[in-house]
């Protein structure tokens, strides 16, 4: 090979790794989405990573190209629960679950945005949502007794091996019996029943719905569904929440 050739052959590589390094930069965060919502192992091979990403398109009705097209990433952008999409082997819904009827919550931290009373005005809103489908009771308490939920707003590191990500992005996220804590984005801009900011209440009721051992829904129409669809008025769980519940607890009975 002369030195004409050597040098165009290593111009080539050059750009070759280049263009890789570039790639991989431009699909870090897109990457470490597929990796927290557990749709990709870390250190997943090409092969590997065009599958998850054909199986998150496919999950959310979108273009299936097995690629980052940009209706893909512009998906990934909405505001959305932080608990992942696909449950760790280890973990059987119906295996996770309290293991009585009568629960308690404690609110141990408030945001600054938002009175306190409206605030255990929605929380309450949202379990009642819950306890009309189901055996289940939810009574607040307070003070130095033990609950079963437990609600915090946070800011960023929070000491859970969940960190959150400020404005936007994952708004709250909840952890599964027999934990129960159920933990809120300080970052975001919280609201009672406005179109403007961040529900809390239609926020609440889809954490609840995680403490209680419920995993997302496929369906867009589900309280549980993962995205963020904004403000609701008069939202009520959808049949698909229902019947998770009641599958996990029975019915309610007057």
């Amino acid at each position: 090979m002369n030195l004409r050739m050597l040098v165009f052959v290593t111009f080539l590589s050059l750009v070759t790794v280049l263009h890789s390094m570039m790639l991989s930069t431009g699909q870090k965060d897109l990457v470490e989405y597929l990796v927290q919502y557990r749709y990709l192992q870390p250190n997943a091979t090409d092969a590997q990573l065009q599958r998850a990403i054909r199986f998150f398109q496919q999950k959310f009705n979108l273009t299936v190209t097995g690629i980052f097209t940009q209706e893909t990433r512009n998906f990934m952008n909405k505001s959305r629960c932080g608990f992942p999409d696909i449950l760790p082997e280890e973990y059987s819904l119906y295996d996770i679950k309290w293991d009585k009827k009568d629960l308690t919550f404690k609110i141990e931290s408030f945001t600054n945005q938002l009175t306190q009373d409206q605030q255990r005005t929605e929380f309450k809103r949202a379990f009642d949502e819950w306890e009309r489908q189901t055996q289940l009771t939810f009574t607040e308490v307070s003070g130095t007794t033990e609950a079963n939920f437990k609600i915090n707003f946070y800011k960023k590191a929070h000491n859970d091996g969940s960190d959150f990500d400020g404005p936007s992005g994952v708004l709250a996220h909840a952890f599964y019996p027999r934990t129960g804590d159920i933990h809120f984005d300080d970052d975001e801009d919280w609201g009672v029943n406005v179109s403007s900011k961040t529900d809390l209440y239609g926020v609440m009721l889809h954490e609840i719905g995680h403490a209680l051992g419920i995993e997302h829904s496929d369906d867009s129409s589900a309280v549980m569904y993962p995205m963020y669809r904004g403000y609701v008025k008069d939202l009520k769980l959808h049949q698909d929440d229902i019947a998770g519940i009641q599958e996990l607890y029975g019915k309610y009975q007057s």
